[in-house]
């Protein structure tokens, strides 16, 4: 495992533990996806985004180095953290000429916009992901997750109800 420090600052901290979210499962992701390079890093922000699937809920944790610039990097500071209910289930397609400013990290080659089928509530729609042309893993952005899924995930919990 790599030995770097993970930083929670006071304000990302409080907004977990009002979503119910672990600052230690959190940190967790990210020794994972530093360890395992499983991760997309932003070429122009310097961010990293990677991600955990779990059985109810995907799990989304925006990192940057803690110090910009030092080399090498021994310290990550969580900036934002979101997610999900609706499962991944199948890459629909990718549209090739659609390069993102996100990298993979494991096949050093840029995003591509794709879509993604996503299931919840036995009721299946597609959504916009960044995705990586070879290995084909996918990430859902912030905003999307944040408004029509979220939204979507409210309509049918209510309508399930």
């Amino acid at each position: 495992m790599v030995m770097i420090d993970v930083v929670v600052p006071k304000e990302v901290e409080d907004a977990l533990a009002q979503k119910g979210i672990s600052a230690d499962m959190c940190k967790k992701l990210v020794y994972d996806a530093e360890d395992k390079k499983t991760k997309l890093v932003n070429k122009v922000t310097g961010e990293n985004l990677t991600k955990k699937i779990m059985d109810n809920l995907t799990l989304y944790v925006i990192y940057a180095p803690a110090a910009p610039g030092a080399q090498p990097v021994t310290a990550y500071a969580i900036k934002k953290v979101y997610s999900h209910k609706m499962r991944m289930k199948n890459l629909v397609y990718t549209m090739p000429e659609e390069v993102k400013d996100w990298w993979c990290v494991k096949d050093n080659c840029p995003t591509v916009r794709g879509q993604y089928d996503l299931e919840y509530m036995n009721v299946t729609r597609m959504a916009p992901t960044l995705t990586c042309p070879k290995c084909q893993d996918s990430y859902i952005e912030e905003d999307i997750a944040a408004k029509p899924v979220a939204v979507a995930e409210m309509l049918f919990e209510k309508k399930r109800a």
